[in-house]
């Protein structure tokens, strides 16, 4: 596939560990760690000047996590790893509230069901309404913390609300569920008992996951529920990192730890795009809505874009990414 890259943003003085884009793909967020021993800080960036609009410094010294778009682009949900908490800044009048989860340890945050809701992922799983500032789906989801101490699974949410993903750690497997109703739709095998990445498609089409270490991703067809490409998404597909779905093509963009992006077409099982664009680890993508472009963030401090279009896909060699 013919593709274009470009570095929009360079900022090799500060790591970034979170990217995402507003949903009229106008802004993107940026979350930064502190540095000896500053605060950390979202900054949000016009996505085609390039131009620093509003700029929050956080709670946090040590790092940020998971810097998100919620209410239809007007605040972003952040977690703060030091004070172990998660908030919410207003990108119009500047304000930054505490959100008061009850969820210990957060380590993992989805913003689903078009921004309004928010899945919280620490010693327990919750769901909670922005707007409503209640938890939700409390049917779906277990109460307490797991009995041998060990974190919850991760959960996300659909971006129409209507279906869930929730990581069960054992037996290793994955629900899929409807929201309203709290049905098991299907059980998706296959996964280790802890990953640090879980994400679904726009169409709930397709699930994916990568493992807590990075020792494995895996990809399942939710139609089925059986997994989708394995000799490609399996235990042996090691070092990546963050996963995002295109919102509109059946494609899957990954990062790695290597700093090597590169996109697969769920359709054919092949890879389209690969390339080193960072220095280092790939924190976070974020595709526009169109699913024409595709943003990167990477811990040389860099933002790449990526640009598909049109043509043939480029013959690459799978064990460029740990691929046997």
């Amino acid at each position: 596939m013919a593709t274009e890259v470009q570095t929009v943003l360079k900022d090799y003085s500060r790591p970034i560990t979170a990217l995402d884009l507003s949903p009229e793909g106008d802004r993107f967020v940026l979350a930064h760690p502190g540095l000896r021993g500053g605060p950390g800080r979202i900054s949000i960036w016009h996505a085609r000047r390039e131009e620093l609009l509003l700029e929050s410094p956080s709670a946090s010294h040590s790092g940020l996590f998971a810097a998100r778009f919620a209410r239809g682009g007007r605040t972003v949900i952040y977690g703060a790893l030091d004070s172990r908490q998660v908030y919410e800044f207003d990108t119009l009048s500047a304000a930054r509230r505490k959100l008061e989860l009850e969820v210990p340890n957060p380590r993992h945050l989805c913003v689903g069901n078009q921004g309004k809701w928010l899945a919280v992922c620490g010693d327990v799983a919750r769901v909670y309404d922005l707007a409503r500032q209640e938890f939700v789906l409390a049917h779906c989801l277990p109460e307490r913390p797991s009995p041998d101490g060990k974190p919850s699974g991760l959960v996300c949410v659909s971006d129409d609300g209507a279906r869930l993903l929730y990581q069960m750690a054992a037996p290793a497997h994955v629900l899929l569920l409807n929201a309203q109703s709290g049905r098991v739709l299907r059980r998706l095998t296959g996964s280790p008992p802890e990953l640090q990445a879980l994400a679904i498609d726009a169409r709930c089409q397709f699930a994916g996951a990568i493992e807590y270490e990075t020792r494995g991703t895996f990809l399942w067809d939710l139609e089925s529920g059986n997994p989708l490409w394995p000799e490609l998404f399996n235990a042996r597909m090691t070092h990546n990192w963050c996963m995002r779905f295109s919102p509109t093509e059946p494609r899957l963009a990954i990062g790695m730890t290597t700093g090597f992006v590169f996109s697969v077409n769920l359709t054919t099982g092949t890879i389209e795009f690969e390339r080193k664009l960072h220095e280092g680890r790939v924190w976070d993508l974020a595709f526009t809505r169109d699913g024409q472009e595709l943003y990167t963030a990477g811990e040389d401090g860099a933002v790449c874009q990526v640009r598909f279009n049109a043509g043939e896909r480029t013959d690459l060699g799978l064990e460029k990414h740990g691929f046997e």
